[in-house]
This record gives structure tokens, C-alpha cells and sequence, in this order.
């Protein structure tokens, strides 16, 4: 059945765009916080944006998500751009089938407001990270203006966040799964993006 997601795949690189400078700087700061030379596993990857840009200082990056249009979009620009460390997998962020701390640094961005049982994706991830866990989201509670509206048109085609926070609500939803001592990354924009990161 196809979902919300694989209809806004032709469009989701173009919107994620539209924020412009803070989007770029969310990719550019998984990047760096990912050490040369690591093995990463990026869940809920989308058209693996955030994957590209880091398999080009790791050693492998393995890409996962749900969406088999995201995919395929991903596998094209992989294609395109003769990147060969990249591996794309369709599975679920609550069961990666990943042995414990398999992956040096692990990523998921803009995605736990999304679930119905984030607790369970976020035990998932810190599992299978053995020193890193990178958790970009953006935040969209309280918007106005431009960012607002671009919202606004996602939601018309069926977007449907479970939480929609501000920072502070976000930094202390972090801490609700479990998760000691994160740092947080605040990247200003059209829309605000908060890069958690957990270290182990």
C-alpha cells in the first residue's frame, strides 16, 4: 500500500530545500559530528540526502526506510553520482535486524515526531550505535510566515505529525527516552531545526 511518503517523494527534496540554510546546515552537522573512517546506519533516510553527504567521509552508510519511492529516488542520485559505499535496505526503524552496537555513529532525522511508539525506534537505534546517535528534527509547533505555509501544504497532502514541539519541548522529550546527558545543536531557520546528539 502506498503511504503519505512514497505519494511526496518527487517533492521532498524540493521542499526540504525550502528551508533553505538551516537544512543544508542540518546535513552539514550530521556530517561533521560523523568521524571519518566510521561505519553509520541511517534510518527512515528518505532519498538518503543525509547518507550521501556523510558516506563521503565514513567508510559505509547503510540507508533504511519504509518508502520504496524514497528509495528508489535515493538509489538514483547514488547511481548519479557513483557513490559506492552507500547500501539501501527497505525495513522498519522498530526492528533493524541489526546486531548490538554494529554501527559507530547512527543517524535518524526528522522522524520520531512521526511514530506512534517512538520510545521503541529510539531503544532500537541506541542499541544497534555503539558510540553516536544523531537525532535532527525540526520544529514545527507555533510557526508563522513562510514556514508556516510550507507546513501548511504538507499537511494538505497528508502529513501527519503525532508531536509537533518547540525547543524546549524537544530537549525534554529526548530526555523522556532515556537518553543522559544529549547535546543539542540549534540551527536557525525558516524552520528551526534541533540536532540531538547521544553519546555512549
Amino acid at each position: 500500500m502506498k503511504t503519505f511518503w512514497d505519494f511526496c517523494a518527487p517533492f521532498y527534496d524540493f521542499f526540504e530545500r525550502r528551508n533553505g540554510d538551516s537544512y543544508r546546515k542540518m546535513v552539514k552537522a550530521a556530517t561533521d559530528l560523523t568521524p571519518a573512517g566510521s561505519k553509520v546506519f541511517e534510518a527512515a533516510c528518505g532519498t538518503a540526502e543525509i547518507g550521501i553527504a556523510v558516506s563521503r567521509k565514513a567508510r559505509h552508510v547503510t540507508c533504511i526506510d519504509l518508502s520504496e519511492n524514497m528509495l528508489k529516488i535515493a538509489a538514483r542520485k547514488i547511481r548519479k553520482q557513483r557513490i559506492y559505499n552507500v547500501t539501501l535496505s527497505k525495513r522498519s526503524i522498530y526492528e533493524t535486524g541489526e546486531p548490538d552496537g554494529a554501527f559507530d555513529t547512527v543517524i535518524a532525522a526528522q522522524v520520531l515526531h512521526l511514530l506512534d511508539d517512538p520510545q521503541k525506534a529510539a531503544d532500537e537505534l541506541y542499541r544497534i550505535a555503539s558510540h553516536r546517535l544523531i537525532l535532527p528534527l525540526a520544529l514545527t509547533k507555533d510557526l508563522s510566515g513562510k514556514s508556516k505555509f510550507l507546513i501548511g501544504l504538507y499537511k494538505i497532502v497528508g502529513f501527519s505529525p503525532k508531536l509537533e514541539l518547540d525547543y524546549d519541548e524537544y530537549k525534554k522529550f529526548i530526555k523522556s527516552l532515556g537518553f543522559e546527558n544529549p547535546r543539542f545543536i540549534k540551527i536557525e531557520g525558516a524552520i528551526t531545526i534541533i540536532v540531538a546528539v547521544i553519546d555512549k
